[in-house]
């Protein structure tokens, strides 16, 4: 590795096949970083010395080195999530690239950007030959063990099931952002969860204006005539006046970042911003303490609680010389 290529090495197995064309790839991701990406199809991550070895013949084996950033500090829980992240970014940059490039399009259908659920394993390999690693979790079942559970209860039926406890239309569209930031579909993940934040602010001030005594007709007019600041409008004018209170007057930390959160959702559909992970799920954070607040109504406008949804996120390791267990390290608050 010569002087320009010089940083943090990292080996990324991604589920599937992704044909690239030959050769290192030259990438710029978001935060401006430098990478270069390069990819194999070995059957096996292995480093004895520290008890790896990991099929990976299902997977593109990629390595993306930060240029750089040979001197960071992967040890620390915020610094590898860090590069987790931009790593990821730089596989799926160059994996959208590939695709455009695809004249004859017979593969490029079948391929898109990556997320944390199709990351097989990841390593970096840090100064003073440290190496920090992850192996998702979803992989590491005993086939065999499984096989014979969902053999004896495969002639079970469920009470209890889809059917009977169907999943409510509000949570599924949480969930589905959820999915997406675990896909890598980050800007994609708050534009949906905002789309569903705004369908319930309607909600909630259409049944205040009901209670209030509006006819269907003046609620549509005293609506259309909403020009400027409409989300000002429905949290603090319509709600009080309706006979609640003023998001703004009632906490007001909330409402000003209500009100950046707003200014992002605006860049993006004017195609100026794009959403790393970190900021979608800051954004989103904002939009679900919102519809929390929303929840409190006194307009008999019911909006369900989720259940706990966790969001997909490596726990990393570090992995010593010589042995099969390595020494977590924290998680970051996600």
């Amino acid at each position: 590795m010569n002087e320009n290529t010089a940083g943090l090495e990292c080996h990324v197995a991604v589920l599937g096949r992704v044909q690239l064309p030959p050769g290192t790839l030259p990438v710029e991701i978001d935060s401006g970083e430098k990478c270069f990406v390069a990819n194999a199809f070995p059957k096996r991550m292995t480093d004895p010395e520290r008890g790896i070895d990991i099929d990976v013949t299902d997977c593109t084996v990629f390595t993306v080195t930060h240029v750089g950033q040979g001197g960071v500090d992967i040890g620390s829980a915020g610094e590898i999530r860090r590069i987790f992240d931009r790593s990821i970014n730089a596989i799926s940059e160059v994996t959208i690239w590939a695709k455009t490039q695809d004249v004859v399009g017979k593969m490029s259908s079948f391929s898109r950007q990556i997320g944390v659920v199709d990351v097989k394993a990841f390593f970096a390999l840090g100064v003073d030959e440290k190496v920090v690693g992850w192996i998702n979790p979803a992989f590491m079942l005993q086939r065999d063990a499984v096989a014979v559970m969902s053999g004896v209860f495969s002639g079970m039926v469920m009470a209890n099931g889809p059917a009977a406890n169907p999943v409510p239309p509000i949570t599924r569209r949480v969930m589905s952002s959820i999915d997406l930031v675990s896909l890598g579909f980050y800007t994609e993940s708050f534009v949906n969860l905002f789309s569903l934040t705004d369908d319930l602010i309607q909600n909630v001030i259409k049944s205040g204006m009901v209670q209030a005594g509006l006819s269907e007709v003046d609620q549509k007019d005293l609506l259309k005539s909403i020009k400027e600041e409409r989300l000002k409008v429905y949290l603090c004018h319509l709600a009080k006046l309706c006979g609640w209170k003023s998001l703004k007057e009632e906490d007001e930390s909330l409402y000003k970042k209500v009100v950046k959160v707003n200014t992002v959702r605006n860049k993006i559909m004017h195609g100026s911003r794009r959403l790393n992970r970190e900021d979608s799920v800051n954004s989103s954070n904002v939009l679900l303490g919102l519809i929390d607040w929303l929840r409190h109504n006194p307009f008999g406008y019911r909006i369900e609680e989720f259940p706990l949804l966790n969001m997909a996120s490596p726990h990393f390791v570090t992995l010593d010389k010589k042995t099969n267990e390595g020494n977590g390290i924290d998680k970051e608050d996600s």
